[in-house]
């Protein structure tokens, strides 16, 4: 019998469920009626058929077999066959290419293959999605291997099959998320693009061509720029390179010459695709239209523009007529200096001093919040600015009959700031202060000490105080608490903060209520000194002059490199030039700067980059580093704050800038003699 057969042939098996297994395969290949079809009884099969039957019967995974070499019948289907998802109707004695595979058109043509000698073939089957318990068809990769007897010629087919459900399903997945991200890039894109990791655009883009009129072959390289408004290719061209020299991604805003002519403003991004090892393999990209909200921004800087024009012209004609008023009045106090004057006289007096001030108040609004409002900082020592402001608000005090007293450190207080507006800070904190005491009663008290990496101001007064309702809303903008009687506008608490909060610094408030009187807090960075400090030294003496510093330039624009280096050595300093980052950081352990000026885009890596890295060399912790950047915004300037820079600045850089910190970071800043008013 068969199943004796298989048994015999597999007697050393040990596992008693292969044996099973056998058994339930081999008893349907033993109990069919052989002899109605042209294989005959099994037990006179041929040894081949015989053992290939067996084999099958013993593979792990689903495998049949057919013999004959005109029309191959099955003759066998292992139990991992029976057990899986294939339709259930009768195999056995079947053509091998008249059966559910029939699906495949191409089956008996690839069974004629084997038969005639041909290598092995490879196909897919689909079981249906009905036959399956999970009711989803189920993908197979099926093996024909041609089966031999006596002869040379193939006299059966050995079918294999091998699932391959989760990967065709994987790659079903895939292509419908790359569908649906194509469909979203179309509906929210002008335009999407690919470049090699040259930046060189090596294919076409249909919706590039579309939006532009371009040809293909006008597209390829950077051909794509001729499509941008002439006074836009320059600047975009640059931002480009910077981005395909640095890894960094790319952005650009700029105006596309559309196929009739008129221009439409467009955002372009892209971000490198990178392998393993990080280096770039190309950059893909997109064009989105901003041109309703560009068209809405220039309208704003034309209106903001208009502003700014209109409150020039307006504080001339408010302050021209004031200051014919107070010219009258004073005029009138020099030739009756003999006289008392009238309660008329001292009544204009009073009124024109806070129209004064209210006009200030108005003009210094609105200029701080105009766009092209800049801070003009340096290194300025504390205490002299704060010195200025008291001289300037001693006859607040002389008027009202109030003290002020004065407690500055004696120790150095430098700080980056713009000396005009933190003056203008301090005169409006003195100013308030000595406007909420009680006449000749109000005590005022100043103190300005370091606090760490930090110089810390307070103004306190016994005067009316502050509700705990009104301190969170003391700093907005035209908001006048419940005490406030002295006719202003609810302004100057809140340019303060705008002028101190432009300085990086914080302003904060305290009051225990009505009538416990308020401090104010004002905190700025230190600017540290870079030595440690020199004795107190007489006029003239030479500490007030820097000696040289040995200085290495970062620059890779030689133009501009050899400028640099001409200025900075007819100041006297030692001048090293490199032009990319890697020269810099091998440069750096030989040379020893003192201070290190870095431009930030860089062929290479990225100026940010370069300070990381020279912060972490021996010496790198105390060296000055003054970054060059093009790019000036608040993220950048933070950045480069995380990345150790000293001070970010933005280009064109005046050469006395750069003078005027070389200088600070060498020369101690000589002491103040302490204000005693």
């Amino acid at each position: 019998m068969f199943l004796r057969l298989s048994r015999q042939d597999f007697s050393d098996t040990r596992s008693s469920d292969l044996l099973a297994t056998l058994d339930n395969a081999a008893r349907l290949v033993e109990q069919f009626d052989w002899q109605t079809t042209a294989l005959g009884p099994a037990d006179g099969w041929a040894t081949a058929q015989r053992a290939a039957v067996n084999a099958a019967l013993c593979a792990p995974s689903p495998a049949m077999v057919a013999w004959g070499q005109a029309q191959p019948l099955v003759c066998c289907a292992n139990q991992a066959f029976l057990d899986g998802p294939f339709p259930r109707e009768t195999l056995l004695g079947q053509p091998l290419a008249q059966l559910w595979f029939d699906q495949n058109t191409r089956l008996q043509a690839e069974v004629d293959e084997i038969l005639a000698g041909q290598p092995c073939e490879q196909g897919e089957f689909i079981t249906p999605a009905e036959g399956n318990p999970e009711r989803a068809p189920r993908f197979f990769r099926y093996t024909l291997t041609p089966l031999f007897a006596d002869g040379l010629a193939p006299a059966g087919v050995r079918v294999d099959f091998h699932e391959v459900t989760d990967s065709v399903r994987n790659a079903q997945q895939l292509a419908e998320r790359r569908q649906q991200f194509r469909f979203l890039l179309e509906a929210t894109a002008q335009s999407f693009w690919e470049a090699n990791g040259e930046g060189q655009i090596e294919s076409d883009s249909d919706t590039w061509l579309k939006l532009t009129g371009q040809t293909p072959p006008d597209m390829l390289g950077v051909g794509w720029l001729d499509a941008l408004h002439p006074e836009d290719q320059v600047r975009v061209r640059q931002l480009w390179d910077r981005s395909v020299a640095t890894g960094q991604p790319y952005d650009a805003e700029y105006r596309l010459v559309h196929p009739d002519g008129a221009t439409h403003w467009s955002r372009a991004r892209a971000v490198a695709i990178r392998d393993r090892d990080g280096a770039v393999l190309k950059w893909m990209g997109m064009n989105v239209d901003i041109d309703g909200r560009k068209r809405v921004e220039l309208q704003l800087e034309r209106a903001l523009a208009e502003k700014e024009k209109f409150i020039s012209i307006l504080s001339h004609e408010l302050r021209n007529p004031l200051s014919a008023l107070t010219a009258a009045l004073r005029h009138v106090e020099v030739r009756h200096t003999s006289l008392a004057l009238g309660s008329d006289h001292v009544l204009m007096r009073r009124q024109v001093e806070h129209l004064t001030r209210l006009v200030d108040d108005l003009m210094e609004t609105a200029y701080v919040s105009l766009p092209n409002f800049r801070l003009k900082p340096q290194v300025v020592e504390l205490e002299q600015v704060l010195n200025t402001a008291i001289c300037d608000a001693l006859h607040l005090y002389d008027e009202r009959g109030c003290e002020l007293r004065i407690d500055i450190s004696e120790q150095p207080m430098p700080t980056w700031a713009d000396p005009i507006r933190l003056h203008q800070v301090f005169l409006n904190l003195l100013g308030n202060a000595v406007r909420f005491c009680t006449p000749k009663r109000g005590q005022v008290r100043l103190t300005a000490y370091p606090r760490g990496e930090q110089l810390q101001v307070s103004i306190e007064d016994n005067g009316c105080g502050i509700a705990p309702d009104d301190q969170p809303r003391i700093f907005e903008f035209f908001y006048r608490g419940a005490n406030s009687h002295d006719g202003g506008l609810g302004i100057g608490l809140a340019l303060s903060r705008q002028l101190v909060e432009a300085h990086d610094g914080h302003i904060s408030v305290y009051s225990a209520g009505r009538g416990a009187g308020a401090r104010f807090d004002v905190q700025l960075d230190r600017q540290a000194p870079r030595q440690s400090e020199a004795a107190d030294e007489g006029p003239g003496s030479a500490a007030r002059t820097a000696p040289p510093m040995r200085v290495l330039l970062v620059e890779d624009n030689s133009s501009v490199a050899q400028a640099m280096v001409s200025v900075l050595e007819i100041m006297g300093h030692r001048v090293r030039w490199v032009g990319d980052g890697e020269a810099a950081l091998g440069l750096f352990p030989r040379f020893e700067p003192e201070a290190v000026i870095l431009d930030i885009g860089l062929p290479d890596i990225s100026g940010l980059e370069v300070a990381r890295r020279i912060r972490q060399l021996p010496r790198g912790e105390a060296v000055l580093l003054i970054a060059l950047s093009g790019w000036g915004r608040t993220e950048d300037r933070e950045q480069g704050r995380a990345a150790g820079v000293d001070h970010y600045l933005t280009k064109p850089v005046a050469f006395d800038h750069i003078e005027s910190l070389l200088r600070a970071a060498r020369s101690p800043v000589p002491r103040r003699r302490r204000a005693r008013l």
